[in-house]
């Protein structure tokens, strides 16, 4: 079957393909980079590098990033384990939330796990906190954290009731305190609930 729409098909398979590269946020170059690797592993980070236009000295510096976000990942894990998880609860927890690959274990992870700890919460119901909504690590604790804490304490609730809280709503502590969890509340006391 020949026609106009036949031809047009053909023409656009005879060009030839171009490898174009799309915008990536700069967080998820090193894994970009390190997938790159496994794949086309012929290709050096120079060839890379400078088929995008990177010199080689800029070439180095993402070279050595690519090193450090893979230590990086590699301390996660570890610490991942460490916390009681097994490697299928590692591996879902990660496919939830990749980027807990790029946090840091001694500035980001353990000051997080360590203050929810300090609530009250044992280490098998941190295990399944993490297992089942890993971006809790990825909260700030000063912007998060601490702050929707602190209203629930306003609230009434002591440390083990917002230990309770974490453990059974973990995704309320990555909502905004101004521009959402306040304004609900004041919205439910207008309908008549109080604070009991």
């Amino acid at each position: 079957e020949s026609g106009p729409c036949r031809s047009s098909a053909q023409a656009i398979w005879r060009r030839p393909m171009r490898f174009a590269l799309l915008p990536l946020p700069l967080a998820l170059l090193p894994f970009f980079l390190a997938a790159f690797a496994v794949v086309a592993p012929s290709r050096s980070l120079l060839t890379i590098g400078r088929w995008r236009g990177v010199g080689a000295p800029a070439v180095a510096r993402r070279s050595s990033s690519r090193v450090e976000a893979s230590t990086t990942a590699e301390r996660c894990l570890d610490w991942l384990k460490e916390l009681g998880l097994d490697d299928a609860q590692v591996k879902k927890a990660t496919a939830k939330f990749p980027k807990l690959l790029a946090y840091r274990v001694e500035n980001k992870l353990k000051p997080t796990a360590q203050w929810i700890k300090e609530l009250g919460m044992d280490a098998s119901q941190l295990k399944k906190v993490i297992f089942g909504h890993p971006q809790l690590l990825g909260y700030s604790l000063e912007s998060n954290l601490k702050p929707t804490a602190q209203w629930l304490r306003d609230l009434g609730l002591d440390d083990v009731q917002v230990a309770k809280v974490i453990a059974g709503l973990p995704q309320l502590f990555g909502l905004s305190l101004e521009n959402n969890l306040k304004p609900t509340a004041q919205w439910f006391k207008e309908l008549g609930m109080n604070d009991a």
